[in-house]
């Protein structure tokens, strides 16, 4: 009987490998019932997640990976001002999502935004913070928009901004 089940078991692993091999010519082609393609140009490739609070930067960047299932995207997530200055000057950056309050003595997110603004005006930024008049100074130093630590928020500002991107013909707005 053991050597019965021994032989069985081998015969399921040589049908999974055979069956893993073959699956190994095709590419997964959808994700949640949506189609995948890898290669596709996207809009916001490369995203900054400026958050001192490190529960909200996951919960942004999922959202975002929920979002973008049809494209490899790159998040990168900063704590505090430095080490978000530090990745915007080194990393190809399309989109920032920024906190205000940064808990950081070298700046907070409005001198970051208005940086970010005067380097990159084609990139942007954001406002990301519970507090309205936080958000108002992002808005003031050239913030694109407030979604308060609200996943869906910013889900509804990607998939609008990406599809009035779409319907655009030629290339992107900005330079890759």
């Amino acid at each position: 009987m053991i050597s019965l089940l021994k032989k069985v078991k081998v015969h399921i692993v040589d049908i999974l490998d055979s069956l893993w091999s073959k699956s190994l010519d095709h590419k997964l082609t959808h994700h949640k019932g949506k189609p995948l393609s890898g290669d596709k140009k996207l809009r916001y490739r490369n995203i900054l997640i400026v958050e001192d609070v490190p529960k909200y930067s996951e919960i942004l960047s999922m959202a975002i990976q929920e979002h973008y299932t049809d494209g490899d995207v790159f998040i990168h997530q900063a704590f505090n001002y430095t080490s978000a200055s530090i990745l915007f000057s080194v990393e190809h950056i399309d989109l920032v999502v920024m906190d205000f309050d940064l808990q950081d003595d070298a700046g907070d997110g409005a001198l970051l935004t208005r940086r970010i603004v005067a380097e990159k005006p084609f990139v942007p930024v954001l406002a990301n913070s519970y507090n309205e008049s936080f958000n108002r100074k992002l808005l003031d130093v050239g913030a694109a928009a407030v979604i308060c630590k609200d996943s869906s928020l910013l889900k509804n500002w990607l998939l609008q901004n990406d599809s009035e991107w779409k319907k655009q013909p030629g290339p992107s707005d900005h330079p890759n």
